[in-house]
């Protein structure tokens, strides 16, 4: 009598994912999410996971015991807009909160300019930084409630129009 143990072993399996388009400047990490001996990819790297910045062909083989299997996936790029925002109002009155009037965007644009007016068509504040706000003084002299007038100019990348925002803020005392 004698006793032999069978195990089997599987070719593993790969699914990179669908084809698919990111925006510049995203990251998308490609996961092979089987198991297996080996990776290769497109590049030479050899981790179970992969991050892609940019657009391209990208592929991986995967192996065992049993052999090989790959897939590839296609990434698209494209221009994916910046969102700015900007507040209606603001409060400076030293509390800490609210007390700058400033603008906010989902990504660093290549240039920014925003310029404050008051109700003669004055500027009493200009920026060139999104991180840079409005504290309701000019030379430094704490300016009337009421509204002011605002334009902003911003250029998202290399590649895209210089875009103009007017709009109005209400500085509340």
């Amino acid at each position: 009598m004698d006793t032999i143990l069978i195990s089997s072993k599987q070719l593993p399996s790969i699914f990179l994912g669908k084809d698919t388009t990111i925006c510049e400047k995203d990251k998308l990490v490609l996961n092979v999410s089987s198991v297996a001996d080996n990776y290769l990819w497109q590049d030479g790297s050899t981790a179970s996971t992969f991050t892609v910045n940019m657009h391209g062909t990208y592929y991986c083989k995967v192996s065992n015991s049993c052999g090989y299997v790959s897939d590839t996936i296609v990434i698209n790029d494209k221009k994916c807009e910046c969102l700015l925002w900007v507040p209606s109002g603001f409060t400076p009155n030293g509390d800490g909160k609210n007390d700058l009037f400033k603008s906010y965007s989902s990504c660093s644009p290549e240039f920014f300019e925003m310029i404050v007016y008051n109700k003669w068509g004055q500027p009493v504040f200009q920026t060139n930084g999104l991180s840079h706000g409005w504290n309701g003084t000019c030379k430094n002299l704490p300016q009337q409630p009421g509204a002011y007038v605002y334009r902003i100019r911003i250029k998202q990348s290399t590649n895209s129009p210089l875009e103009e925002r007017v709009g109005a803020i209400t500085l509340i005392r």
